[in-house]
């Protein structure tokens, strides 16, 4: 497909990006898990850049619990798929993106078949054992990861490019499951903060799609919005991370 960037002529008007850059950029395979408060606001700015090859995974259906934070979504859409209603949404406003829908449980298999054939990888889910499935096969097979969080006014964002030298991955971030962010299924959420998370996440995911570089890769920013903090650490590697072990 030919592309027509004169809807990015803004973006262009920056003096880093050029229009080969940019085609390059919207050619990269993308994979989303998770299309709730963190998965909307990602989904929608990566069409809105012009992906053109998108790939939505969620099993669950549009809840009234939903509405507050999961910005693409309306009362029309109840108990419909996320992925669906996403796909057809983001369809109306950008014809001339690409989106593929996954929405049934994949199994492991699958799960690694789509980060393999993936350049960045959004996980935007809301619980541990997924982030530690998801993580894993993008370290295996060295793929970008943004991972979010979102629970109560807190909120964190880490990057890892995963590539064969990396100092860091996301199991050396939570080798002991111990941490309040770790499940955020069923929490407290401050719906703004979803979306500002969110946006970050797509915002650092175009940098590493244009530039294959980010200042966050093997960090950490952690986001008080109650006391409006933020900070950033460094990630250290850990000689007992089970994803670098293996």
């Amino acid at each position: 497909m030919e592309l027509d960037h004169q809807d990015q002529d803004r973006l262009l008007g920056l003096d880093d990006i050029s229009p080969e850059l940019l085609e390059v950029a919207q050619k990269k395979n993308i994979v989303i898990f998770g299309l709730g408060g963190l998965g909307c606001p990602v989904a929608l700015y990566l069409s809105a850049f012009g992906c053109q090859n998108l790939n939505f995974v969620d099993f669950d259906t549009v809840d009234q619990t939903n509405l507050s934070r999961q910005i693409l979504f309306d009362i029309h859409d109840l108990g419909q798929k996320k992925v669906a209603v996403s796909k057809h949404k983001l369809l109306q406003r950008y014809p001339n993106i690409k989106i593929n829908t996954y929405e049934d449980r994949l199994d492991l298999n699958h799960i690694d078949q789509l980060i393999l054939q993936s350049d960045i990888v959004f996980d935007c889910t809301d619980n541990f054992d997924s982030r530690l499935i998801i993580a894993g096969y993008a370290r295996k097979h060295n793929k970008w990861l943004i991972a979010g969080s979102v629970i109560r006014y807190e909120a964190q964002l880490a990057v890892f490019s995963n590539s064969r030298d990396a100092d860091c991955c996301y199991g050396c971030l939570y080798e002991i499951n111990n941490d309040p962010m770790i499940n955020c299924e069923g929490g407290g959420v401050f719906p703004p903060l979803a979306g500002q998370v969110g946006t970050y996440m797509a915002s650092e995911g175009i940098k590493a799609m244009l530039f294959n570089d980010t200042n966050l890769d093997g960090k950490i920013q952690i986001f008080d919005l109650k006391n409006n903090e933020w900070k950033t650490l460094r990630i250290n590697k850990s000689k007992d991370c089970k994803i670098c072990r293996n």
